[in-house]
């Protein structure tokens, strides 16, 4: 349980272990597996962080749209 505090911090360091030892299937190996799909979840919170983003810029522009086009007479 200590190890696994450590791993993901090291995770690009893990990548080359893990295609040399691809053929050792033994127990310790499925724990590594499910826990490296973690770093993609992490990209899909930054595509969410985008988005977000995106649409707090998209809803501002037609707030300010709308405020512009309200000053005309």
């Amino acid at each position: 349980m200590i190890t696994e505090h450590h791993e993901p911090r090291t995770i690009m360091h893990e990548q080359k272990p893990r295609i040399q030892n691809h053929t050792e299937d033994s127990g310790s190996r499925p724990l590594q597996e499910s826990r490296l799909p973690a770093r993609p979840s992490a990209s899909e919170d930054m595509k969410l962080v985008v988005k977000g983003f995106i649409t707090l810029g998209a809803r501002a522009i037609r707030e300010l749209d709308r405020f512009f086009r309200s000053l005309r007479p």
